[in-house]
């Protein structure tokens, strides 16, 4: 198999606000087909799915949980690759407050938070990431440093 038809499964993984959904919407601008993760049954058929009309490269949005996250990658041997965007508190409470969609009070990005961090282990997904993108600065920045990667990667051209 050549490295073209090589499938990758990009998962990218991150704390609410960290920018996920935006490096998710920059793949698909770029062709790279989004699977938003609901659960892993759901996640699976999507990828596969997507993987049977011919698209190599797939991009998940979101993990469920660090069991989600090893199941993933025993599930695609060798085709897993991680990145992890980090942001610190602020810059996450501030982003989530301005969403359009579903804006977080500080109080709910705190409970958000708790909950990721201790009952999915989000902490070890983003500890075992093979990249990460430190993504405190204006997205429009994020993005440049997200092309550059994927160009890497050979994502995109």
């Amino acid at each position: 198999m050549s490295e073209k038809n090589h499938k990758k499964i990009v998962v990218l993984v991150g704390l609410s606000g960290s920018g996920k959904s935006t490096v998710a919407d920059y793949s698909a601008e770029h062709g790279i087909p989004r699977v938003r993760f609901e659960t892993l049954p759901e996640t699976i058929f999507e990828i596969n799915s997507l993987n049977a009309s011919g698209q190599h490269t797939v991009v998940v949005d979101g993990i469920g949980g660090f069991t989600d996250f090893i199941s993933l990658k025993r599930h695609y041997p060798g085709s897993v690759v991680t990145i992890a965007l980090l942001a610190n508190r602020d810059t996450r409470v501030r982003r989530l407050a301005s969403r359009a969609v579903k804006p977080l009070t500080e109080h709910e990005v705190n409970s958000v938070d708790s909950a990721t961090i201790e009952r999915d282990n989000i902490g070890g997904i983003i500890a075992l990431a093979d990249y990460f993108i430190i993504s405190e600065r204006e997205m429009e920045e994020i993005v440049v440093d997200v092309e550059r990667l994927f160009k890497n990667l050979e994502l995109i051209n």
